[in-house]
């Protein structure tokens, strides 16, 4: 029962020491992790988020945006105070006929108020055609450092359609019908593209809060497009079928007011929006 003082018992331990050495680097082995594959665990979350974007950068756009639409109805609204009659009068300008003199025919004060209406509208529709891209084409120009561009360019394309529009819209008339209800129909033009801000406007900013809603929001968006627009060419047609040239004029009208100016808008925001 007693150890040996020739040392045979510290010879056994070192003779199973390497034993125990070996097997503790194996569980060890066998516990850690390879840091190959803790490499990859590590940088694998990257890639599922695009280069050079970040949550809190698109917040910080979309706040911008947010401000901007904000500010210019605020504007609007302090020239619509105590103004409410202002919006029977475009009604009319959309559904009495032609030949008839309204308040905005020479009072500089409705025809400010009828600019402003038409600005809100445009941005609020470039806001909208913006997300319509995103949702259904090009999900990228919703995010991203290229953000504030595509929407930049949305807008400048809706701007673009207005203007282009109003230049046909002045040389059918001066071509097909008179001047003065070339006029009229000028005026029904304003009028049918400034009411469409008050649909547009509160679509294109809840757009803006909810994007997971967006597919839902533009189909209101352009109902109410759609909508404005059959009003305007049943003005159009009225002033058209006092002339000749009625059907040829009108028909003129359909394919290049409201046919080729909105499927070139579409294709041109697919094409010059970054992803």
């Amino acid at each position: 029962g007693t150890a040996r003082p020739d040392g045979s018992s510290n010879q056994l331990i070192h003779k199973h020491m390497p034993e125990a050495t070996d097997t503790i680097a194996h569980v060890a082995a066998d516990t850690l992790p390879d840091p190959a594959s803790m490499h990859i665990i590590m940088t694998r979350p990257r890639s599922e988020t695009p280069r050079g974007t970040s949550v809190q950068d698109d917040t910080g756009a979309s706040s911008w945006v947010i401000l901007a639409l904000v500010i210019l109805f605020v504007l609007v609204a302090g020239r619509f105070h105590g103004n409410i009659r202002f919006t029977g009068s475009l009604l009319r300008e959309l559904t009495e006929g032609p030949g008839r003199k309204t308040m905005f025919d020479d009072t500089m004060r409705e025809t400010t108020f009828m600019t402003m209406l038409n600005l809100l509208t445009i941005a609020s529709g470039g806001v909208i055609l913006w997300q319509f891209t995103g949702c259904h084409f090009m999900p990228d120009v919703l995010h991203g450092p290229e953000m504030l561009f595509n929407l930049g360019v949305c807008c400048a394309l809706v701007a673009g359609l207005y203007l282009c529009r109003r230049g046909i819209c002045w040389a059918i008339g001066r071509i097909f019908s008179t001047p003065e209800l070339t006029r009229g129909w000028m005026r029904s033009y304003s009028a049918s593209t400034g009411l469409l801000c008050f649909i547009l406007f509160p679509l294109a900013l809840t757009g803006m809060f909810y994007p997971s809603g967006l597919s839902l929001l533009l189909i209101p968006s352009l109902g109410a497009y759609a909508l404005s627009r059959v009003l305007f060419s049943i003005k159009g047609y009225r002033i058209f079928s006092a002339e000749r040239v009625s059907y040829i004029g009108f028909l003129y009208y359909l394919c290049s007011v409201e046919i080729i100016p909105v499927v070139f808008t579409c294709v041109a925001a697919t094409h010059l929006c970054r992803p």
